[in-house]
């Protein structure tokens, strides 16, 4: 998993950024990550901001890392927001 947007390294091309499995293996916003065992978790309900909220105090968090104990897989959950 890596880089989201385009490839294209002009000017006027679209920003990329790493998503979110990426950005958690990196260690990037490590105070702001929600670890949940979806399954023994159950339903929850959480507030995710933007990237580019990061330092704000708003919400639960930036990214969610669901870890299911029963599956080999991991899950990652992230809100990217438009800003400038």
């Amino acid at each position: 998993s890596c880089m989201m947007g385009s490839p294209i390294d002009a000017d006027e091309s679209p920003k990329m950024c790493f998503n979110a499995a990426k950005s958690y293996e990196l260690g990037w916003y490590t105070d702001r990550h929600i670890e949940l065992d979806p399954i023994a978790a159950g339903v929850v309900t959480l507030t995710l901001v933007g990237f580019t909220d990061y330092e704000s105090d708003f919400g639960d968090g930036v990214m969610v890392h669901l870890d299911p104990q029963s599956v080999s897989e991991d899950f990652f959950v992230h809100f990217n927001r438009k800003d400038g």
